[in-house]
């Protein structure tokens, strides 16, 4: 949960327990994530098996400040970050760890970025001045395009308003002080800073993440009290609360992360007892499902103080991939054109409409089980008087 701390200022931990082996077990994906060497935080990938357990984790730059708080591009190839260097600034890289760039200002105090959900956009936080123990910053949330280019603050003037989250339904989720009861709560916002609401109280809540789809929301929360840590889920409206995550003291959970077909979660689970504040205590990355069933341990340790496992997007993979197409069909001495499917190697075309009708600009449903199209009812396209209607 991290509360008042906005990682700028670094402590001791042991360095990374690097994982090996699974070297015959299937790779099912990848992941970025914080751990700590030498007492400084630095960003990580390593590959996940299907098993859960993850090999190989490799550093992603080279450089000797720390880096915190990492967001996959949409499609997998960049990463967003966090760098204290000259302040504390966002950065953008490349997958491999090239071409990275600066995109903050010269001292900064920008933190915890994220992407937009069509990746043409960053949307993060900036400090008024560097935090202070025990004395939270005000805070602007910002956006910005992918090069830096276009800033502009969407909610100015807040109370340590911090972690962004923009959602596919083009809504930002983030957790604030501002409500002015000294707990983090979450609150959602349009995209342009619009339709503020507050969707949790009474409790510390905090490092609110979309689901995929956006429709749920999962967080940190010490609701429970008697000190305890554990994962939550909501609806988008904050309806619908449920526990995902049933850990004692001093176990703890937070700091989740969906996987991108929306069938996992990665989160921290560390032996703290102190809510993710203890830069010493002990922490690793989990994995989890959707419902909070099948928590697995994938043996890599990472930082108690940002631990931000991230799943790397993956393609989408579609099994039995046809295309649409206007097929010519001679009818009374002159072609009507009707609608046909094929694979995409060009087997199994089928005809799938035969009322005698012109029909234009087929499109799939994004889940593929629909079809739209223009239907011309009277003519063709091009004639004098020709009429036409949307079809599904």
């Amino acid at each position: 949960m991290r509360r008042f701390v906005i990682i700028l200022a670094l402590s001791t931990a042991a360095p990374l327990d690097a994982q090996s082996g699974c070297a015959t077990a299937p790779l099912t994906s990848r992941m970025a994530f914080v751990s700590r060497q030498n007492s400084v935080n630095y960003i990580f990938l390593v590959d996940v098996y299907a098993s859960g357990v993850g090999a190989n984790p490799a550093r992603l730059t080279s450089d000797s400040e720390a880096e915190n708080y990492p967001s996959w591009s949409p499609d997998g190839k960049r990463l967003v970050y966090q760098r204290d260097f000259n302040g504390s600034a966002i950065y953008v890289i490349n997958a491999d760890g090239t071409g990275e760039q600066r995109l903050s200002p010269t001292p900064g105090f920008d933190v915890t970025p994220s992407w937009s959900p069509d990746g043409t956009q960053i949307v993060y936080a900036r400090l008024h001045q560097a935090p202070q123990p025990n004395m939270p910053p005000m805070t602007d949330i910002r956006v910005m395009n992918m090069d830096g280019t276009g800033d502009h603050s969407i909610l100015p003037n807040t109370l340590f308003s911090v972690e962004p989250r923009w959602s596919v339904n083009n809504q930002v989720v983030f957790m604030s002080l501002m409500n002015s009861s000294g707990n983090l709560e979450i609150y959602v916002m349009n995209a342009d800073g619009s339709g503020l609401r507050q969707l949790t109280s009474g409790a510390n809540n905090a490092d609110p993440v979309w689901s995929p789809d956006g429709t749920r929301i999962t967080f940190g929360s010490d609701r429970e009290g008697s000190n305890k840590l554990n994962i939550f889920a909501m609806n988008a409206d904050g309806s619908g609360t449920e526990q995902l995550t049933h850990f004692d003291v001093p176990y703890e959970a937070g700091d989740t992360n969906w996987s991108s077909d929306g069938k996992k979660i990665a989160f921290e689970r560390d032996i703290n007892g102190m809510k993710q504040s203890d830069p010493n205590a002990y922490a690793e990355v989990w994995t989890m499902n959707p419902d909070g069933s099948g928590e697995t341990s994938t043996g890599v340790e990472c930082s108690d103080v940002g631990c931000a496992p991230r799943w790397q997007p993956q393609p989408v993979v579609v099994s039995n991939a046809q295309m649409v197409f206007q097929l010519p069909v001679q009818a009374g001495g002159s072609a009507i054109y009707e609608l046909a499917t094929m694979n995409l190697d060009g087997s199994n075309r089928q005809q799938i409409t035969s009322d005698g009708k012109n029909k234009f600009l087929p499109h799939f449903s994004p889940d593929g089980s629909r079809l739209v199209y223009t239907k011309f009812l009277v003519g063709a396209y091009g004639q004098p008087g020709a009429q036409t209607d949307l079809a599904l």
